[in-house]
């Protein structure tokens, strides 16, 4: 994101690393987050604290769970769940269901209205992203696991916890996932290494078409 921006200042918000800088839509607060879901609640709970937030764009990389979602192309959430929370032997919840919510948590409408207009040569679908805290793989990933879900694209560790948190702050959130490998690949960790660094470029791209209302490559 920072290779994409002319003008930043750096910035250290307690123990978590960013920066800001300015776009058409006002401030914008950028931090690095860390893996996993404990780790993006905590970040967006103390920044939630310290500023007044409008809306929450979480960014990164995916693991594919579909043929045609090849490394580079970018996916969009409408609607989050995770995959590894399991309350069905204790009330009646479905797999991936946490306490008091429902299963899907729905992203941002008004930003998927503006990519429906984004006139990019990027490759970019729309559709369902899962999330837990295991990196995933064909081992893991399986089909009695999958069939629990509306047709996910790709599957992450942190959106699950940004679309909780986001909904519980009643703060609008928005999910980009630029896919870094294919899950049931052979070796998709060494993919992931090959893939993470382009892919997050291509993210970036469209984080900052949000933020001006117009196309970066």
């Amino acid at each position: 994101l920072k290779q994409k921006l002319k003008n930043y200042k750096e910035k250290v918000y307690g123990d978590i690393k960013g920066f800001e800088f300015r776009a058409k839509k006002g401030k914008v607060i950028a931090i690095k987050g860390c893996v996993g879901k404990a780790n993006t609640a905590y970040d967006i709970g103390y920044m939630a604290a310290k500023y007044d937030i409008k809306r929450i764009i979480n960014y990164g990389v995916a693991g594919s769970l579909v043929d045609e979602l090849v490394p580079l192309k970018v996916v969009v959430a409408d609607k989050v769940c995770y995959y590894d929370c399991d309350l069905t032997s204790g009330g009646d919840y479905k797999l991936g269901q946490m306490a008091g919510e429902e299963l899907y948590f729905e992203t941002d409408k008004k930003v998927l209205k503006v990519l429906e207009k984004l006139n990019t040569t990027l490759d970019i679908s729309v559709g369902t992203i899962i999330s837990g805290d295991s990196f995933a793989t064909k081992s893991n990933m399986t089909d009695e696991l999958l069939k629990n879900f509306d047709n996910p694209l790709c599957v992450d560790m942190e959106s699950g916890a940004t679309a909780q948190i986001s909904h519980r702050l009643n703060i609008p959130f928005t999910i980009i996932r630029a896919i870094s490998d294919k899950v049931f690949a052979e070796d998709n960790g060494g993919m992931f290494a090959e893939f993470c660094e382009m892919s997050s470029r291509r993210a970036a791209s469209i984080v900052l078409h949000i933020l001006n209302n117009e196309y970066v490559d």
